[in-house]
């Protein structure tokens, strides 16, 4: 299947949380991060063997999960 990509803050908070004070709002730009995430999730989607796949995303990630959620789906939406 491959290497998962390279996600400085999947280790906790190492990856925004020193720089993060608000939580309101998308503080780190995680977009390139995150088309790598579509790409390997899309293999996934494709691979008939696998029934479910669960994602998560918090607010240590880019500053705001809502957001992140927001940027995930729109980038989903234009690798179609």
């Amino acid at each position: 299947m491959g290497v998962l990509p390279k996600c400085d803050a999947c280790a906790g908070r190492r990856g925004g949380g020193e720089q993060t004070t608000t939580w309101d709002k998308t503080v780190i730009d995680r977009q390139d991060d995150l088309r790598s995430w579509v790409t390997v999730l899309r293999r996934l989607v494709e691979d008939k063997r696998i029934r479910k796949i669960f994602a998560f995303a918090n607010n240590h990630y880019a500053g705001h999960a809502p957001d992140t959620v927001r940027l995930f789906w729109q980038l989903w939406g234009k690798e179609n």
